[in-house]
């Protein structure tokens, strides 16, 4: 009975939302579904690119570990951007990045110049999930912050689920090339994004006195919670990913991806998120969890 009355609750607090609060929940779902789309349609291909550059599933591989290794590079880069510039225009700039890089990866002429543009695409993937959570998060209210969170989660699996429907209907009359190019579908998100969704509040009204706390001064000041909540996303992601390959009538290819470049993946996720909360954001964290920062200023 208390979890039906739970659940009622968090359904009414999700139809008291605004039109802006829903558009920025959108906005920043199919945000995060479609860069884990653009990910997963290279899991799929992995067999047929081997084949056209003459190597082994083992060396095209290496493109998912070069893609979850430079996550954390893009979360930190576009974090920042997100802090100067807002969260709204970092998101669209971070969802043209990918799109483009994903586009750009089905003219790839060699497997070396594959690899590279995957590195690239980890830089942009890293960024889209922080700065899209801290715009949705800044612009609802606190007691829907937990639902919406498990909603936006769902986008990983949903883009994956999109991929796999994307890989079995043209797979076949496109090829892993064709692929890619639907790939770039996403940036058509930005214009959703550019006429309905603001920037967060939170952002706006510090945006003409924005604290000099820096994000290492940050990180030392709720050293507690960083150290706390990047150990539980290091162990919840250590594991081994295993993917299954293979066109309709071919062999089935398992490829093993170590979880060490996945917990580098994972913890990327949030980094945005846990050093922003400072003095230039909204706190995220569970009142009952308070203990492990100090309090901050906010303006």
């Amino acid at each position: 009975m208390a979890l039906l009355d739970t659940w009622s609750g968090a359904f009414a607090d999700l139809r008291a939302l605004n039109a802006r609060q829903r558009n920025a929940i959108v906005a920043s779902y199919l945000g995060w579904t479609l860069d884990a789309f653009d990910f997963f349609l290279l899991v799929f291909v992995l067999k047929d690119i081997a084949a056209e550059f003459h190597t082994d599933v083992t060396g095209v591989s290496v493109a998912i570990v070069l893609t979850l290794a430079a996550r954390p590079v893009g979360a930190l880069l576009f974090g920042l951007a997100a802090d100067r510039w807002g969260r709204r225009p970092t998101l669209m700039v971070d969802i043209v990045c990918y799109s483009a890089i994903e586009f750009a990866s089905g003219f790839a002429p060699s497997l070396t110049a594959l690899l590279i543009l995957r590195t690239l695409y980890g830089v942009a993937m890293g960024g889209e999930w922080g700065v899209g959570a801290s715009l949705t998060m800044e612009t609802i209210p606190p007691k829907t912050r937990g639902v919406v969170s498990g909603i936006l989660q769902a986008g990983y699996p949903s883009g994956y689920l999109i991929a796999s429907v994307v890989y079995g209907l043209l797979f076949t009359t496109i090829g892993w090339r064709g692929m890619f190019m639907v790939g770039a579908a996403p940036a058509l998100l930005v214009l959703y994004i550019r006429s309905r969704v603001d920037e967060s509040p939170s952002f706006q009204a510090r945006r003409a006195k924005l604290s000099g706390t820096s994000l290492w001064q940050t990180i030392r000041n709720n050293l507690g919670l960083f150290v706390f909540s990047m150990t539980g996303l290091v162990l919840s992601s250590n594991y081994v990913l295993t993917y299954a390959f293979g066109a309709p009538g071919n062999k089935t290819v398992r490829v093993r991806v170590p979880g060490g470049p996945v917990n580098l993946g994972g913890v990327s996720s949030s980094v945005a998120i846990l050093t922003r909360r400072s003095a230039r954001g909204t706190s995220y964290s569970c009142p009952k969890y308070q203990r492990f920062s100090r309090p901050v200023s906010r303006v």
